[in-house]
């Protein structure tokens, strides 16, 4: 074998190692290893392995003994999940790669692409393993979208990243490569720019790949860092009301003696009306705070307060319904998340309802340690379902479902549930999260 595709086996041999380590760090959990010796047991892998399977090519067996001893002594070494965890994941990565292959041989003799080239000759095995190794690279990708399509909503341009960087790649080969490129490639001593082009097809794979999920990554924190600072600002507008509290309180009790002495002249004149307009006007400061939450607990307190004082800016009024001890220690950050995101959506449903209408139901319940809530709201744009899962109506659609989402993360974390039910025009959401009380 010549140097161009001596260089083209290492390409193709690294670029199987990337798409291996692409699956099995969606799949498993990794352990706490530096990255360099990550970087180590992968090349160690791919030394020993192709070491053993270049040597002995005609035994298959031994092959494929060596590749299911050193990937699964691989995953041993940095990942902790369970042995039948390890052991699918290897044998899935064996037999997809045998497909990919299969289908690359078979589809290449079948279209009469490369007919008269035989399996032997290098050419042929070059093309046929560049083909099937992009091949097995979409079937993974498609496998991950599946995977992912649990936790979250696809878009097409998800699939359209999954099937256009690969299948444009082979079509690409194809094209670029006709039978005489690889005939006279064989006997060619010098690297063809042809090469560079194949080399560089392999390379846009992998790092579209990596560009994508990290762009995906990076909106998702964009989103979660908005939902934090939403949290925070429960938080603050807490502090504030507390703060404005204490001050007023402050302020009436200085005042107190003289109050007291005014109200006692007033009774020994006998000025009753005064007396009444004095007292009127001393007990609005009570009755101008409108918390409808007042269980003492800071963290369900401060997102409804904060929650109805926003909707009541549109006429949207909350029926609150709460029992909660006020010295119950919850997550506070997962109770803000949680109940935040039904409310924001609550609230945007029903903003487009008559206003003698705009009304949200809250219901919480704490039992034991389990957590119960209850968000119902009316609507008035129809709820459309796709898939099992309601699309949104609103008119920011980077941000489709994503709060739901979270609330669903959170109640898996919990070993709980989250019940959506549509009746008659009023939308609820229940929430059950098992063991979020400490």
């Amino acid at each position: 074998m010549n140097a161009v595709f001596i260089i083209l086996t290492v390409v193709l041999e690294v670029f199987t190692v990337i798409v291996q380590r692409i699956l099995v760090e969606k799949a498993l959990n990794s352990r706490e290893r530096k990255k360099h010796c990550e970087i180590i047991a992968w090349i160690v892998y791919m030394i020993v392995f192709n070491s053993v399977t270049y040597r002995i090519k005609g035994n298959v067996l031994i092959n494929i003994g060596t590749f299911f001893i050193s990937f699964f002594l691989l995953l041993t070494f940095l990942y902790r999940d369970a042995l039948r965890y390890r052991f699918f994941v290897t044998t899935f990565l064996y037999l997809s790669g045998m497909c990919s292959e299969l289908i690359a041989y078979h589809g290449l003799r079948v279209t009469g692409i490369y007919r008269d080239i035989q399996y032997v000759e290098p050419g042929f095995f070059i093309m046929m393993a560049i083909i099937s190794k992009l091949i097995w690279f979409f079937l993974i990708k498609i496998l991950l979208l599946f995977v992912r399509k649990n936790k979250m909503e696809l878009g097409i341009q998800d699939w359209l990243e999954a099937v256009f960087v690969p299948v444009g790649s082979i079509l690409t080969l194809i094209t670029c490569f006709p039978l005489e490129k690889l005939i006279l490639m064989e006997g060619n001593k010098k690297i063809p720019l042809e090469i560079l082009g194949i080399i560089i097809l392999m390379v846009i794979n992998i790092v579209t790949y990596y560009l994508y999920e990290k762009g995906k990554l990076a909106a998702e924190k964009r989103i979660r860092e908005r939902v934090l600072q939403e949290q925070c600002n429960y938080y603050m507008h807490q502090c504030a009301e507390a703060q404005q509290l204490w001050l007023e309180f402050g302020k009436f009790r200085h005042d107190m003696k003289q109050k007291y002495i005014y109200l006692n002249s007033l009774l020994e004149a006998e000025n009753y009306d005064e007396l009444k307009r004095y007292c009127k006007k001393n007990l609005e400061f009570f009755t101008t705070r409108k918390s409808i939450s007042t269980s003492g607990n800071i963290y369900f307190d401060s997102i409804i307060n904060y929650k109805a004082e926003m909707a009541g800016k549109d006429c949207i009024k909350f029926s609150l319904n709460m029992e909660v001890p006020h010295d119950c220690h919850v997550n506070g950050e997962e109770i803000s998340v949680c109940l935040g995101n039904l409310l924001d959506n609550a609230i945007e449903a029903t903003k487009e309802t008559e206003k003698g209408k705009r009304e949200v139901i809250i219901i919480i319940k704490i039992e034991g340690h389990n957590l119960y809530i209850s968000v119902r709201n009316p609507y008035v744009t129809p709820r459309v379902k796709k898939g099992g899962e309601y699309l949104t109506t609103k008119q920011k659609r980077t941000e489709h479902g994503f709060g739901l989402r979270i609330v669903k993360e959170i109640a898996e974390k919990y070993n709980g549930e989250v019940v959506i039910r549509d009746e008659n025009n009023m939308f609820s959401v229940t929430v059950l999260l098992y063991g979020i009380v400490e």
